[in-house]
């Protein structure tokens, strides 16, 4: 992993696992979308419900909060940052953290799936 500037950050390929970053302060998790000349598109991980605006975003939530619902993800939405922070700093993944990560998750399916439900 390696902390970057909004320069170098806009200047790296879509598809870039990263966080914003404030010293020693990670925040979510996203992938890098396109860049334009001084913004970028990101797409969420933790929060990315398959909904078609944020009323039902909210509906959903509330629903699998009272009733368990499942819900569907959706990782293929992206939006606009927007934040013209020229100071902001980005925490980004290196593709040997990523390989890690996956690996990772693979161990934590492979647990869930066998454990009872």
């Amino acid at each position: 992993m390696r902390i970057v500037d909004r320069r170098t950050f806009l200047a790296l390929p879509a598809g870039t696992l990263f966080s914003k970053y404030v010293p020693c302060i990670f925040e979510s998790l996203k992938i890098k979308g396109d860049s334009t000349e001084n913004d970028f598109h990101d797409q969420s991980i933790e929060d990315a419900v398959r909904c078609s605006g944020s009323e039902e975003f909210e509906d959903v939530l509330f629903a699998a909060q009272r009733d368990g619902t499942s819900f569907a993800m959706d990782f293929d939405s992206v939006m606009r940052d927007g934040l013209y922070d020229k100071a902001q700093l980005f925490a980004v993944w290196e593709p040997s953290d990523v390989v890690a990560l996956i690996e990772r998750l693979k161990l934590a399916l492979q647990a869930a799936s066998s454990s009872p439900r």
